[in-house]
Protein backbone atom coordinates (compact mmCIF):
# COMPACT_ATOMS: atom_id res chain seq x y z
CA UNK A 1 0.00 0.00 0.00
CA UNK A 2 2.99 2.28 -0.46
CA UNK A 3 2.08 4.92 -3.03
CA UNK A 4 5.54 6.23 -3.87
CA UNK A 5 9.17 6.22 -2.75
CA UNK A 6 11.55 9.00 -3.67
CA UNK A 7 15.14 9.83 -2.86
CA UNK A 8 16.23 13.42 -2.33
CA UNK A 9 19.53 13.63 -4.18
CA UNK A 10 20.79 16.76 -2.42
CA UNK A 11 20.28 15.66 1.17
CA UNK A 12 20.05 11.91 0.42
CA UNK A 13 16.79 11.55 2.32
CA UNK A 14 14.36 8.72 1.61
CA UNK A 15 10.69 9.77 1.42
CA UNK A 16 8.02 7.05 1.66
CA UNK A 17 4.41 8.04 0.89
CA UNK A 18 1.58 5.64 1.78
CA UNK A 19 -1.81 5.56 0.07
CA UNK A 20 -4.78 7.16 1.86
CA UNK A 21 -5.84 5.16 4.90
CA UNK A 22 -9.51 6.01 4.26
CA UNK A 23 -9.42 3.84 1.11
CA UNK A 24 -8.66 0.68 3.07
CA UNK A 25 -11.11 -1.69 4.80
CA UNK A 26 -10.87 -1.73 8.62
CA UNK A 27 -8.94 -5.01 8.85
CA UNK A 28 -6.37 -3.82 6.32
CA UNK A 29 -6.04 -0.54 8.23
CA UNK A 30 -5.10 -2.49 11.37
CA UNK A 31 -2.58 -4.57 9.45
CA UNK A 32 -0.90 -1.60 7.76
CA UNK A 33 -1.02 0.46 10.93
CA UNK A 34 0.73 -2.32 12.85
CA UNK A 35 3.54 -2.55 10.29
CA UNK A 36 3.99 1.22 10.20
CA UNK A 37 4.17 1.37 13.97
CA UNK A 38 6.61 -1.54 14.13
CA UNK A 39 9.07 -0.17 11.57
CA UNK A 40 8.88 3.57 12.03
CA UNK A 41 7.34 4.52 15.39
CA UNK A 42 9.75 2.81 17.76
CA UNK A 43 12.92 4.42 16.41
CA UNK A 44 13.85 7.79 14.88
CA UNK A 45 15.58 7.87 11.50
CA UNK A 46 17.56 10.90 10.36
CA UNK A 47 17.28 10.21 6.63
CA UNK A 48 13.86 8.54 6.32
CA UNK A 49 10.58 10.49 6.17
CA UNK A 50 7.26 8.65 6.09
CA UNK A 51 4.10 10.46 4.94
CA UNK A 52 0.76 8.80 5.74
CA UNK A 53 -2.54 10.46 4.78
CA UNK A 54 -5.31 9.31 7.12
CA UNK A 55 -8.82 10.18 8.23
CA UNK A 56 -9.27 10.20 11.99
CA UNK A 57 -12.92 9.04 11.82
CA UNK A 58 -12.00 6.12 9.58
CA UNK A 59 -9.35 5.03 12.07
CA UNK A 60 -11.95 5.19 14.82
CA UNK A 61 -14.12 2.83 12.77
CA UNK A 62 -11.22 0.42 12.34
CA UNK A 63 -10.42 0.43 16.05
CA UNK A 64 -13.96 0.83 17.39
CA UNK A 65 -13.66 -2.25 19.62
CA UNK A 66 -10.58 -0.87 21.33
CA UNK A 67 -10.60 1.48 24.34
CA UNK A 68 -10.33 4.92 22.73
CA UNK A 69 -7.14 4.00 20.86
CA UNK A 70 -7.26 6.47 17.99
CA UNK A 71 -5.63 9.55 19.48
CA UNK A 72 -3.23 7.41 21.49
CA UNK A 73 -2.08 5.44 18.46
CA UNK A 74 -1.78 8.57 16.34
CA UNK A 75 0.33 10.38 18.94
CA UNK A 76 2.57 7.35 19.39
CA UNK A 77 3.04 6.80 15.66
CA UNK A 78 3.50 10.29 14.23
CA UNK A 79 5.97 12.88 15.40
CA UNK A 80 4.38 15.64 13.28
CA UNK A 81 0.71 15.87 12.32
CA UNK A 82 -0.65 18.30 9.73
CA UNK A 83 -4.37 18.98 9.39
CA UNK A 84 -5.60 19.31 5.81
CA UNK A 85 -8.68 21.54 5.57
CA UNK A 86 -11.68 20.44 3.47
CA UNK A 87 -11.74 21.78 -0.11
CA UNK A 88 -13.85 24.86 -0.77
CA UNK A 89 -15.88 24.16 -3.90
CA UNK A 90 -16.87 27.72 -4.76
CA UNK A 91 -16.31 27.01 -8.43
CA UNK A 92 -17.58 23.42 -8.39
CA UNK A 93 -20.09 24.08 -11.19
CA UNK A 94 -17.28 25.10 -13.51
CA UNK A 95 -15.38 21.94 -12.62
CA UNK A 96 -18.56 19.90 -13.11
CA UNK A 97 -19.17 21.55 -16.48
CA UNK A 98 -15.69 20.74 -17.74
CA UNK A 99 -15.95 17.09 -16.72
CA UNK A 100 -19.43 16.83 -18.23
CA UNK A 101 -18.28 18.33 -21.51
CA UNK A 102 -15.26 16.04 -21.59
CA UNK A 103 -17.56 13.04 -21.09
CA UNK A 104 -20.39 13.95 -23.49
CA UNK A 105 -19.11 16.70 -25.74
CA UNK A 106 -22.04 18.61 -27.26
CA UNK A 107 -24.44 15.65 -27.31
CA UNK A 108 -26.15 16.37 -23.96
CA UNK A 109 -26.26 20.16 -23.88
CA UNK A 110 -30.02 20.27 -23.48
CA UNK A 111 -29.93 17.84 -20.55
CA UNK A 112 -26.97 19.48 -18.81
CA UNK A 113 -28.88 22.08 -16.69
CA UNK A 114 -31.39 19.54 -15.36
CA UNK A 115 -28.73 16.90 -14.66
CA UNK A 116 -26.65 19.50 -12.83
CA UNK A 117 -29.68 20.54 -10.78
CA UNK A 118 -30.46 16.90 -9.91
CA UNK A 119 -26.93 16.40 -8.60
CA UNK A 120 -26.96 19.67 -6.67
CA UNK A 121 -30.31 18.97 -4.99
CA UNK A 122 -29.81 15.31 -4.11
CA UNK A 123 -26.40 15.47 -2.46
CA UNK A 124 -25.54 17.40 0.70
CA UNK A 125 -21.77 17.29 0.81
CA UNK A 126 -19.44 16.26 -1.98
CA UNK A 127 -15.88 16.42 -3.23
CA UNK A 128 -14.40 16.64 -6.73
CA UNK A 129 -14.09 12.85 -6.60
CA UNK A 130 -17.87 12.55 -6.09
CA UNK A 131 -18.47 14.67 -9.20
CA UNK A 132 -16.16 12.47 -11.27
CA UNK A 133 -17.79 9.26 -9.98
CA UNK A 134 -21.25 10.63 -10.77
CA UNK A 135 -20.33 11.60 -14.33
CA UNK A 136 -18.58 8.27 -14.89
CA UNK A 137 -21.79 6.49 -13.89
CA UNK A 138 -23.77 8.71 -16.25
CA UNK A 139 -21.48 7.64 -19.08
CA UNK A 140 -21.82 3.96 -18.17
CA UNK A 141 -25.62 4.02 -18.11
CA UNK A 142 -25.78 6.14 -21.25
CA UNK A 143 -23.72 3.56 -23.14
CA UNK A 144 -26.21 0.90 -22.09
CA UNK A 145 -29.44 2.80 -22.74
CA UNK A 146 -28.22 5.15 -25.48
CA UNK A 147 -31.14 7.44 -26.46
CA UNK A 148 -33.87 5.26 -24.96
CA UNK A 149 -33.74 7.07 -21.62
CA UNK A 150 -32.96 10.81 -21.30
CA UNK A 151 -30.00 11.64 -19.11
CA UNK A 152 -32.01 13.44 -16.41
CA UNK A 153 -33.76 10.21 -15.41
CA UNK A 154 -30.48 8.34 -15.36
CA UNK A 155 -29.10 11.05 -13.07
CA UNK A 156 -32.01 10.62 -10.64
CA UNK A 157 -31.58 6.86 -10.61
CA UNK A 158 -27.84 7.13 -9.95
CA UNK A 159 -28.34 9.54 -7.07
CA UNK A 160 -31.21 7.63 -5.41
CA UNK A 161 -30.79 4.02 -6.51
CA UNK A 162 -30.16 2.75 -2.99
CA UNK A 163 -33.48 4.19 -1.80
CA UNK A 164 -35.31 2.98 -4.90
CA UNK A 165 -33.91 -0.54 -4.80
CA UNK A 166 -34.74 -0.93 -1.10
CA UNK A 167 -38.43 -1.19 -2.04
CA UNK A 168 -38.83 -0.63 -5.80
CA UNK A 169 -42.59 -0.86 -6.25
CA UNK A 170 -43.41 1.33 -3.27
CA UNK A 171 -40.76 3.98 -3.88
CA UNK A 172 -41.24 4.28 -7.64
CA UNK A 173 -44.99 4.75 -7.21
CA UNK A 174 -44.89 7.28 -4.36
CA UNK A 175 -41.92 9.23 -5.77
CA UNK A 176 -40.64 10.20 -2.32
CA UNK A 177 -37.08 9.38 -3.38
CA UNK A 178 -37.05 12.60 -5.44
CA UNK A 179 -36.67 14.71 -2.32
CA UNK A 180 -35.52 18.24 -3.15
CA UNK A 181 -35.64 17.46 -6.87
CA UNK A 182 -39.38 16.79 -6.90
CA UNK A 183 -40.29 20.10 -8.56
CA UNK A 184 -38.08 19.24 -11.54
CA UNK A 185 -40.47 16.38 -12.40
CA UNK A 186 -43.90 17.80 -11.55
CA UNK A 187 -46.55 16.19 -13.78
CA UNK A 188 -43.84 14.22 -15.59
CA UNK A 189 -45.75 11.24 -16.96
CA UNK A 190 -42.58 9.48 -18.11
CA UNK A 191 -40.76 9.42 -14.78
CA UNK A 192 -42.16 6.15 -13.42
CA UNK A 193 -41.59 4.25 -16.67
CA UNK A 194 -38.01 5.44 -17.05
CA UNK A 195 -37.09 4.74 -13.42
CA UNK A 196 -38.80 1.33 -13.64
CA UNK A 197 -36.84 0.48 -16.78
CA UNK A 198 -33.59 1.38 -15.04
CA UNK A 199 -34.56 -0.49 -11.88
CA UNK A 200 -35.72 -3.73 -13.51
CA UNK A 201 -33.46 -3.49 -16.58
CA UNK A 202 -36.31 -3.90 -19.06
CA UNK A 203 -37.29 -1.91 -22.17
CA UNK A 204 -39.16 1.30 -21.38
CA UNK A 205 -42.34 0.08 -23.10
CA UNK A 206 -42.50 -2.90 -20.73
CA UNK A 207 -41.47 -1.06 -17.58
CA UNK A 208 -44.99 -0.21 -16.39
CA UNK A 209 -46.06 -3.86 -16.75
CA UNK A 210 -43.13 -5.08 -14.67
CA UNK A 211 -43.81 -2.43 -12.02
CA UNK A 212 -47.46 -3.49 -11.67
Amino acid sequence: WIKSISLGLLNKELIIVYDNMDRLPPEKVKEIWSSIHTFFAEQDYDKINVIIPFDRKHLQTAFEKEDNPTNEFINKTFSIIYRVTPPVLTDWKEFYGKKFEFAFGDTEKTEFPTVLSVFDRLIDKFTPRDIIIFINELVTYKKIWKDEIPLRYIAVFIMKKESILASPQKNILNGEYLGAAVDLFIEDENLQNYISALTFNVPVEKASQVLL
